[in-house]
């Protein structure tokens, strides 16, 4: 049998591939088959390069495609562009391409019968990266005996298995059958036709899934101990009455891993959920499972009945990664972006439109119309970390898409959720259609298996299996934490020859129980390791102690010099006091010696902390000789310097570069793009931050990227390095504290110089010791990059995201001034007047845009950072209040308004105070809080009195009047609308009416008395006239001898007084209408629709006769509008509905919540009375969604009150009068009590 020519085509990702490659290559060979490699070319061939690969594939009876991200990048010729890679890939990568290149016109020419090209798979992760026109071919995963076997029998021919024969079969007859014959009859069906159909998604029909690129942090391919939840995932996929699943944990513990080792299977499977006849796990097209050992549950199989369901397949797939998850956030993070994306991808003609809740609602319809796989992985930076609202969503768009797909019947399909905490928004569907499954740590036998597969595989010299027994106790020490345990036998193998006996070098003993303890302990134990000198004497070449003897002396020095300073302070101050007490008293001779032993006392501890201090950032590196100074050899053991082979000091001079590239990442709460890398690694270096790098030649960076690579503790993300958030945490937090020392050490030094009236001149510039860290250091560089090298005012929320992560450095570095104004104020925002604030009108991106605001603050948001000028901080704490209340997080909003205006009142700033004191009261009548609402309504006015503003004399009239209609305090109410309608007209006759906000509001006041009659009239149609609380024998809140009605129907009298006041209302708002259309005011046009709706409705209501007897369905209105429809014309009733639509729609463009849901109360009585029952119901579930999301406790009242009414046989109306009485009495909400 002749010896079947192989070629194999791959990319040199790095060495550990091509070590990989070879080892493939050379197996090969050893079971007969002769394989083409261009290692084995010494040099380079005489032919050359390209045409030695064209020879090659012309010769190769089966060309093996070894499919990497690289390999895919290239073959498609992404790596040849002059701009977006890095550098190397102009240079690397030709012979892949060229390939790609010859591949794809094999295919072309031959179509079908071009089957020598295999795609050969060493992880499951990467079947997302088999170059497309390879796709349809079967592909081979060697990552078991199993996998490669499976390749052989395909190369030797022999695949699959062998047919037996076949028997001769006997001649059968045709079927006869029977004339049509119309009538009820049916012949018997035939046994062919009782079959099921094939499915249009079966996997032999046409499939075309529209997959996005996946955002997801690359995985190692193996997963340990995980077969359960695996299982879970599948169940929870094939099952549509689960729409959501919830993984739950820590940081470390797996959960992205998990989803990605899950998503690769699924497209491996061809995106297809349910495999007919029920597949194995080592079918073809199926990975293997590498969590199979070992197995650490008795999860039992699928049932035949869930085997044989007709396969389904997703019809589309997105997943988003939110990077930081949680570990280190600067700002209040944001969805926009990912909204947008999603919309977009999902076939959304405009992603920018609507409320932040609207794009997430119709982003969940767009979902839910076919299949989709939506996987949103660490989501935990956007939910609340404590306190009462822990665990909900705060982003408003996020929030609306769960709790749709939560409840909306889909087309098929899941969402997958990785968290740190539960979403407690999806609580109530958790025994519906969500499942909340928290994610245990590793059993023991797993954990073993995953240290041993990282690289623990010795104790001592002897070498150990999978399942030894200090594998697992290695296991029980860490609780089973994933992270550590990889990153643990990742260090063994790598600094101790994986033995498993020597993770006592990492102190675990002494790491908490926080969330990082165990896996910071084995990253410090890296970081030792990796600075590491083996020139300095010690037990062998490995020193691990060293470092850590030098990291802890440096603390030590850096705290004694703190201490030296602070106790020199107070010595200080001490002698200031007995010399003046020694010159008072006079007579006690002893005063005045001990005062100047003291102070000198004083000099001395300072001169110490200052030198311990500086000897610190010696240890540093903030002042430390010049690398590569000479060095005298010394004999080993003699304390001094010991000679080192090259090839030690090669690999001490690339773990060198390793830890500068980690503290780098430290800087990046995201994956950190080689532009932004290549900034910081240029002239002049970062001192104590990128020494080792500047400079480097383009393979030294690669050496030392690959060699972290394979320690696994960063991954390559396209043209970006990122690391698991917890790395990029501890490097982060120990760039901080180093930076946060020596800021106190120059605070006590400044306070030192301060309090000393005659202090030494050697301490004066205390600060010409410390030049800036590593950590401001850094940061400004990346600032000053991303807002030089973006274009100045960017048309979409991609293009602006380099200046919102500009704030982020910016401030870190302490540029928070140059941050607000030239990036966030003129950039961003594109001003702050009338015509500002484009990110918001335009884009819509509130969301993003608090996040950027939050980088301003030192405590959010109550404490906006003191580096900013007492004007700035008082305006974004007033944005930021502006900005919370847009996204719906009242709570939240008060107190950023009221730290603005305790602040305002200190600087005597009446009219900011009294905008301030206004937004307040508006915001209290929100809350529910009338009697602050009153009170600071009333201090409004106050200070626009002093500011002797009209305009804000005239507001805060209007927001003190509106409290007090709330309150029930309706003449009070109606006076001081007058005076500010008086007003207004003096300053502005050309307006005799108050319009826009202060006219809505004024407008509910003049129509309160045919609202409630109104009520009435719809009472007597539905069963419920009577008040509130009659029908369970609690005496009704109404006083009948306050206001102008009885308890039943309003008399004709009192019907024609109320009409006039509908006519009345419907002029004021038709003009402002006039005024609000030309200026497209969304708002005011919003607010006018539904005042002129009200008033045709409320003015209707009162002429039409309530029908003698029936009501409509069981909910009590009535099923046919008759007697309503016809006290109107159908144009008159077309009107109203037409208002009533327009005005809920408007409201929700505006974005203004606390308007909305009375807007949806309206319409849901509309709907009723016209008998649309379905419809009224929708409408109040909705506003009573938003008022309890808000909370909006007033509205709660009046969503109830609505409810009773047009359903008076609802079986929970009892409940609903109960609650509605206890929260007007709780808020006291006098305006309903009379109702």
């Amino acid at each position: 049998m002749t010896n079947k020519t192989l070629f194999i085509s791959y990319s040199h990702d790095n060495d550990a591939h091509r070590e990989r490659v070879l080892g493939l290559s050379q197996r090969l060979r050893s079971d007969g088959f002769f394989t083409q490699l261009d290692r084995y070319v010494p040099g380079t061939p005489e032919e050359g390069w390209p045409r030695w690969m064209l020879n090659r594939l012309d010769e190769a009876a089966f060309v093996l495609v070894i499919c990497t991200e690289t390999y895919y990048r290239r073959f498609r010729g992404h790596g040849q562009t002059q701009d977006g890679h890095p550098r190397h890939e102009r240079t690397r990568g030709k012979g892949t391409n060229w390939e790609g290149a010859i591949i794809t016109q094999d295919l072309y020419d031959h179509g079908s019968r071009a089957t020598r090209f295999v795609p050969v798979l060493f992880d499951a992760s990467h079947a997302r990266f088999i170059p497309e026109p390879l796709r349809p071919r079967s592909r081979y995963l060697l990552d078991s005996d199993t996998g490669y076997g499976k390749l052989l029998d395909f190369l030797d021919g022999v695949a699959g298995v062998e047919p037996g024969p076949v028997a001769e079969r006997p001649p059968g007859k045709r079927r006869r059958t029977s004339p049509l014959v119309l009538d009820n009859t049916q012949s018997p069906p035939s046994p062919r036709l009782s079959q099921p159909p094939r499915s249009p998604q079966s996997p032999s029909s046409t499939f075309d899934p529209h997959i996005a690129s996946t955002r997801l942090p690359s995985s190692t391919g193996e997963l340990f101990g995980r077969q359960k939840e695996l299982a879970r995932l599948d169940r929870a996929l094939r099952d549509p009455a689960i729409h959501v699943i919830q993984l739950i944990a820590w940081g470390g513990v797996g959960k992205t891993a998990l989803v990605v080792h899950w998503m690769a299977r699924l497209a491996a499977r061809d995106w297809c959920w349910q495999a007919p006849d029920g597949p194995s796990d080592d079918s073809p097209g199926h990975p293997p499972d590498h969590s199979r050992t070992p197995r650490t549950d008795n999860h039992p199989s699928p049932s035949p009945t869930e085997q044989n369901d007709v396969p389904r397949r997703a019809r589309r797939y997105f997943d988003w990664s939110f990077y930081s998850q949680g570990a280190r956030d600067r700002g209040s993070p944001s969805a926009d972006a990912f909204i947008a994306a999603a919309l977009e991808f999902f076939g959304d003609p405009d992603p920018q439109r609507g409320s932040p809740h609207d794009r997430g609602a119709r982003l969940a319809e767009l979902v839910a119309r076919e299949p989709a796989i939506l996987i949103l992985d660490g989501v935990e930076p956007l939910q609340y970390g404590s306190g009462p609202l822990q665990g909900q969503i705060e982003d408003p768009a996020l929030l609306a898409l769960v709790e749709s797909l939560a409840q909306r019947p889909g087309a098929g399909g899941l969402c997958v959720i990785t968290s740190r905490r539960r979403l407690t928004d999806l609580a109530a569907f958790e025994k519906h259609t969500v499942i909340a499954h928290g994610l245990e740590h590793l059993h023991p036998r797993a954990g073993a298996a995953l240290l041993h597969h990282a690289g623990a595989t010795r104790r001592g010299a002897a070498t150990i299996h999978p399942d030894d027994g200090e594998l697992k106790h290695a296991s029980r020490e860490v609780r089973g934490h994933a992270l550590t345990l990889h990153l643990l036998g990742s260090y063994l193998g790598r600094a101790h020859g994986g033995d498993i006996s020597r993770r006592d070098r990492v102190p675990f003993q002494d790491a908490n129980s926080d969330q990082g303890g165990h896996v910071f302990r084995v990253i410090a134990a890296y970081e030792n390791w990796l600075q590491e000198d083996p020139s300095l004497p010690g037990n062998g070449y490995l020193l691990p102690e060293k470092g850590l003897f030098l990291a802890i002396l440096g603390q030590l020095l850096l705290r004694t010099g703190i201490l030296f300073l602070k106790t020199s302070l107070l010595f200080n101050k001490a002698s200031l006091v007995v010399l003046e007490d020694g010159e008072r008293i006079g007579k006690e001779r002893w005063f005045l010696p001990m005062a100047k032993r003291i102070r000198d006392i004083a000099i001395a501890l300072r001169t110490a902390g200052n030198w311990i201090g500086g000897l610190d950032a010696r240890l540093h590196g903030i002042e430390r000789p010049r690398q590569g100074a000479p060095r005298r050899p010394g004999p080993a053991g003699s304390g001094e310097p010991r000679p080192i082979t090259p090839e030690q000091r090669r690999d001490m001079t690339n773990r060198q570069r390793m830890l500068a590239i980690l503290r780098l990442l430290g800087l990046f709460d995201r994956p950190a793009h080689k532009d932004l890398l290549a900034t910081l690694c240029r002239e002049p270096p970062i001192r104590g931050l990128t020494d080792p790098l500047v400079g480097l030649a383009e393979e030294d960076w690669n050496g030392a990227v690959h060699s972290l690579q394979d320690l696994d503790l960063i991954s390559q993300q396209g043209d970006a390095l990122d690391a698991h958030p917890l790395v990029r945490a501890y490097f982060a937090e120990r760039l901080q504290r180093q930076t946060n020392d020596i800021a106190n050490l120059l605070r006590l030094a400044d306070a030192q110089v301060k309090a000393d009236p005659a202090p030494p001149k050697a301490t004066k510039k205390v600060d010409r010791e410390y030049p800036p860290s590593p950590w401001v250091s850094g940061h400004r560089r990346l600032y000053e990059h991303l807002t030089t090298t973006t274009p100045e005012r960017p048309d979409t929320l991609v293009g602006l995201a380099p200046l919102y992560q500009a704030i982020v450095h910016g401030c870190h570095a302490g540029l928070h001034r140059e941050a607000l104004h030239d990036v966030y104020m003129d950039r961003i925002l594109r001003g702050t007047g009338p015509d500002g604030f484009y990110s918001r009108t335009e884009l819509g991106a509130m969301g993003a845009d608090l996040g950027a605001g939050a980088c301003f603050f030192e405590h959010p948001w109550r404490q906006p950072a003191a580096r900013l000028a007492a004007r700035d901080r008082a305006w974004l704490l007033n944005d930021a209040s502006l900005l919370l209340r847009a996204l719906g997080r009242l709570q939240e909003a008060m107190e950023p308004l009221q730290a603005a205006l305790r602040m305002t009142v200190e600087q005597e700033d009446w009219k900011n105070a009294a905008i301030g004191a206004g937004n307040i009261g508006q915001l209290a009548v929100i809350l529910g809080d009338l009697e602050q609402a009153v009170a600071d309504g009333e201090r409004s006015v106050q200070f626009a009195e002093r500011s002797e503003d009209w305009l804000l004399i005239r507001d805060g009239k209007v927001t003190h009047a509106d409290a007090l209609h709330q309150a029930g305090k309706t003449e009070e109410a109606r006076r001081l609308f007058m005076d500010a309608e008086r007003l207004q007209t003096e300053q502005q006759p050309q307006y005799s009416w108050l319009y826009s906000v202060r006219g809505f509001l004024y407008c509910e006041l003049l129509l309160a008395e045919a609202e409630r009659a109104a009520w009435r009239c719809v009472g007597e149609w539905t069963g419920a006239a009577s008040p509130v609380g009659v029908e369970t024998g609690t005496p009704p809140l109404e006083d009948t001898q306050q206001g102008r009605l009885s308890p039943r129907s309003p008399t004709g009298q009192q019907r024609d007084a109320l009409t006039v006041d509908c006519h009345q209302v419907t002029e004021r708002a038709a003009q402002a209408m006039e005024f609000a259309l030309p200026r497209n005011r969304i708002l005011d046009i919003a607010l006018n629709r539904l005042t002129l709706g009200r008033a045709a409705l409320y003015r209707a209501l009162l002429a039409a006769v309530a029908p003698v007897a029936g009501h409509g369905d069981a909910g009590g209105a009535p099923a046919e509008g008759t007697a309503f429809q016809a006290a109107l014309s159908p144009r008159e009733y077309a009107d109203i509905e037409s208002h009533l639509d327009t005005a809920v729609d408007g409201l929700r463009a505006a974005g203004r919540m606390e308007f909305l849901p009375g807007g949806l109360v309206t319409r849901a009585a509309f709907r009723a009375v016209s008998g649309d029952n379905t419809g009224a119901r929708v409408d109040l579930a909705e506003a009573l969604d938003i008022a309890e999301r808000g909370p909006m406790p007033l509205l709660e009242v009046d969503i109830l009150l609505a409810r009773v009414r047009l359903f008076p046989s609802d079986p929970e109306r009892a409940a609903l009068e109960a609650e509605a009485r206890r929260l007007v009495k709780r808020h006291g909400y006098d305006r309903r009590a009379k109702e």
